[in-house]
């Protein structure tokens, strides 16, 4: 996974992603305050070469207006219950999403009401047997369970909705049996401008279309991610230009964001078990179904930045408006490991914003659980805290280690660091004046950096370390942490605690050490790996367990993950809570270890992931498809009554 992390610009240094009004003003440098709704000035003219960038801002009051007189477009402005502190307390608040002038940012967060500014970061994707009477039940459901005019519940007429890589709307486990499409609308937010198709909510980027879109597509035989140019599609106006694919809207289709994420994660929520999963004369196909396969579909295919996964979300709550349709959101992206983990992060503020009777979210927990990234500890006025982590750069010739630290509100910590030949670099504190860099003997640049980020008075301090050395960081460096003072106790985390994580964009391998092979008294903390928005307070967070621990692949080679799972055990990457301030998270764990569903026919699979000689599934794992699991069994509930609330 990749740091949360933002670009300003072409030359300027990736910058964390939460911007405070102090990392701001370190990087653009000083500024002059305007009032938010001054005329515009000739510097707000936007031309071809201004350079843009897309924001999250959050406020006490509506700010559209202010941000598109000062060359902003905006997008979406939801309202949510953002104090001026910046938590869900009393009070009305807004969460907007706009793409602005980068010069204009400074001005943006010193406007009055605005709690946050937060740069657009791109998010990373969380990746049969599993949804039986033995797991998740959906079939003695489907059997038995009728809903009010005596329907079976299979999740008919509710709308299941994804903002992901995409999907592969030709897959038969996406069709009804007469070959017509169940995807209601599909927005492709990298496509060029069309029009908007009747019945449908308009788009700010991109392109919406139709189910009769996608059924001339499946009539033409056309492939996802090609142009359709059949008489058909001459008529319905979409000839000529690409038809969407299941790769995420910025064109990547590396691990980070892999090629058939979305239709796999789709296919265990709602597949209907119509693709054939062989062919050949006296085989016996297997329909590999979903846990609600009669759902309506609304997919949105998004470059994963934050800002336009918001937009995704509210584009489908007002579909299922116009559609008079419960609503379930399947979130199976993350931000990885940086974060407040607090319910603080505007993905988390959105989710509590959007959420309500009638449309619930449903988001992983994430795969941090194994990776050695987070570490805790509790400090004392009398004593220090210690921890260690280990570089190992491996072949890297740069290498970059970065920190993300938090503490309390409440306290103040103070922080040493030393190096693996015994050197102390600076003590500093997380609520220190500014950012402060020194070299060490081996010239290693360490830089400490401070963030006053709002809302700093509930979200506690933060500020994060970064290690950097051109021809490559090794040894274990220590980390000491002594409490200047101890604030009173608020019933959430400890006094004095302090959390850290390792961010994921650090190049070379980063990891904390346990305190018995390190000698330390503090280390890795195998809890508080969940993933933002895991942290959300209106979310339903899903962890991974064991269901299936074998599979036979398209070569009938029998396969199992390395090492050997546990059944009905908890999956070794699956996130774990608490959240930072002590909120138990996740709430269930579903079936997420080789899971078999939809593979996407634009996405390059090994033979060892396929399943059936059709090659139309694939095997796969993560926190992505148990919430999956999840979000199918919410839609088999919300069939039954409409109005349920997370």
């Amino acid at each position: 996974m990749h740091e949360l992390v933002s670009r300003l610009g072409t030359g300027l240094r990736q910058t964390r992603a939460r911007v405070s009004l102090l990392v701001l003003a370190l990087v653009l440098g000083t500024f002059e305050a305007r009032p938010e709704n001054g005329p515009m000035s000739p510097t707000h003219l936007v031309s071809e070469t201004t350079p843009m960038v897309d924001v999250v801002v959050q406020s006490t009051r509506d700010v559209g207006r202010g941000l598109a007189g000062r060359g902003g477009r905006v997008r979406t402005v939801i309202p949510t219950g953002l104090s001026r502190a910046g938590r869900h307390l009393s009070g009305t608040g807004f969460l907007a999403t706009a793409r602005v002038p980068q010069a204009v940012l400074p001005e943006i967060a010193a406007w009055p009401g605005v709690v946050a500014v937060v740069v657009g970061e791109r998010l990373v994707p969380q990746l049969d047997q599993s949804v039986s009477a033995a797991h998740v039940g959906a079939t003695d459901v489907w059997a038995v369970a009728t809903d009010h005019i005596g329907r079976s519940v299979t999740g008919k007429g509710v709308l299941v909705g994804i903002a992901d890589t995409g999907v592969d709307w030709s897959h038969g486990d996406f069709r009804l049996n007469g070959g017509a499409t169940r995807i209601a609308a599909l927005w492709d937010q990298s496509a060029g401008a069309g029009a908007l198709p009747s019945g449908l909510p308009s788009v700010a980027y991109g392109r919406a279309f139709s189910s009769a879109h996608i059924d001339v597509w499946n009539a033409s035989a056309t492939v996802p991610g090609t142009p359709c140019g059949s008489a058909a599609c001459v008529a319905s106006g979409a000839a000529g230009v690409n038809t969407p694919d299941d790769r995420s809207a910025g064109g990547s289709s590396s691990s980070d964001a892999p090629a058939g994420h979305g239709t796999h994660v789709l296919g265990a929520a709602v597949s209907g078990g119509r693709a054939l999963s062989c062919e050949t004369v006296g085989c016996s196909p297997v329909p590999y179904r979903g846990v609600a396969p009669d759902a309506d579909i609304v997919v949105v295919r998004t470059d994963l930045q934050t800002t336009h996964v918001i937009d995704a979300w509210t584009w489908m709550r007002d579909l299922a408006r116009m559609r008079g349709q419960p609503l379930v959101i399947l979130n199976a992206l993350s931000v990885a490991r940086a974060g407040a983990h607090d319910g603080t992060h505007p993905l988390e503020v959105a989710i509590d914003a959007i959420s309500g009777p009638g449309t619930i979210i449903v988001t992983a927990s994430g795969n941090n659980g194994a990776l050695d990234a987070h570490a805790s500890g509790i400090a004392s006025t009398g004593t220090l805290s210690n921890a260690k982590f280990a570089v190992y750069s491996g072949d890297s010739p740069t290498v970059d280690a970065n920190i993300d630290l938090w503490t309390r509100a409440a306290d103040l910590l103070e922080f040493r660091l030393d190096d693996p030949y015994g050197q102390q670099v600076f003590p500093f504190t997380a609520t220190g004046a500014g950012a402060m860099v020194a070299t060490t003997s081996d010239g290693t640049s360490v830089s400490f950096n401070p963030s006053a980020e709002a809302p700093a008075t509930t979200n506690g301090a933060h500020a994060t370390i970064s290690l950097h050395r051109s021809r490559g960081l090794q040894g274990a460096w220590t980390l000491s942490v002594h409490a200047l003072s101890v604030g009173e106790n608020d019933g959430k985390a400890t006094p004095g605690r302090w959390d850290a994580w390792i961010d994921p964009d650090t190049k070379g391998t980063v990891r904390w050490l346990d305190t018995a092979s390190s000698g330390t008294t503090n280390g890795i903390d195998l809890t508080g790996t969940l993933s933002e928005p895991g942290t959300a307070r209106q979310a339903i967070v899903v962890g991974s367990y064991v269901s299936r621990g074998s599979w036979v692949d398209v070569t009938g080679t029998s396969r199992q993950p390395a090492p050997t799972p546990v059944m009905g055990a908890v999956s070794t990457f699956s996130g774990r809570g608490p959240a930072r301030d002590g909120l138990a998270r996740p709430d269930i764990a579903a079936p997420g270890e080789v899971i078999v569903a939809a593979r996407s026919q634009t996405a390059t699979i090994a033979d060892s992931n396929l399943v059936g000689s059709a090659a139309r599934h694939r095997a796969a794992s993560g926190t992505s498809v148990a919430a999956a699991h999840a979000a199918g069994v919410v839609a088999l509930l919300m069939q039954v009554k409409s109005d349920l609330t997370p």
